[in-house]
């Protein structure tokens, strides 16, 4: 498979993780820097002279690192600000110049339909938040950003976050697609990259103003 390396077996995670996939994300990371104001958090303590005690980053793979620490640190509690930052996983425009006959709208409900039948469900916006405050976090904020599928937009930020954008996006197309579409509709490779070439037309099309919906949402752990 070009460009891309699959080194587990596992059939319930769908995507790549060699090098070329962690140098993505790092792309990705950067792009929310941009979007939030080179901040690393929306939430208090990632405001200017705030005191931090501990932090958690849960990107922890399989949590045995999280585990782990929690063996040999009983006595650490729990407690302070919960920060989620998502890539909405979805492709919208406001001024109707994506249709659903765009190769890049049917590509995008299709990734959906693989993914679910796969057994990868996606959680909405307002779920997040409606499950936070239903586990007890107070002070639930969510904000909602928008990164440009390409420079379209006039405003100079929005032309970078659509560069950027285009950039990681059309890097990830195939290794999102291959293996999610072969496993879930039976797709060969060749019907693949065929169809690919339709879907990098309209992300690189500046006549086409979509975008994807990226939110961060955080609360605070109730005092006790």
């Amino acid at each position: 498979m070009p460009n891309c390396r699959f080194l587990t077996t596992s059939l319930e995670y769908h995507l790549p993780n060699d090098q070329v996939k962690n140098e993505r994300l790092d792309l990705q990371h950067n792009l929310f820097l941009l979007t939030v104001g080179d901040k690393l958090g929306l939430a208090p303590p990632n405001d200017p002279g705030a005191k931090v005690g501990r932090v958690l980053d849960v990107g922890t793979g399989r949590g045995i690192w999280a585990i782990d620490y929690a063996d040999e640190y009983p006595e650490a509690e729990p407690g302070g600000y919960v920060e989620i930052q998502e890539n909405g996983g979805i492709i919208l425009s406001d001024d109707g110049t994506l249709s659903p006959d765009h190769a890049l709208s049917k590509w995008c409900n299709l990734l959906g339909e693989a993914f679910f039948k796969l057994g990868s469900t996606s959680i909405e916006f307002d779920e997040i938040k409606a499950i936070m405050q239903e586990v007890g976090f107070v002070d639930v904020v969510g904000k909602r950003f928008k990164w440009p599928t390409n420079p379209w937009p006039q405003d100079k930020k929005y032309t970078e976050l659509g560069t950027w954008n285009n950039y990681n996006t059309s890097n990830a197309l195939e290794s999102l697609t291959m293996a999610s579409f072969s496993r879930a509709h039976g797709w060969s490779r060749e019907e693949v990259i065929t169809f690919l070439i339709d879907v990098r037309k309209d992300l690189n099309d500046p006549t086409v103003h979509a975008y994807n919906p990226i939110c961060s949402i955080f609360g605070k752990k109730p005092d006790i």
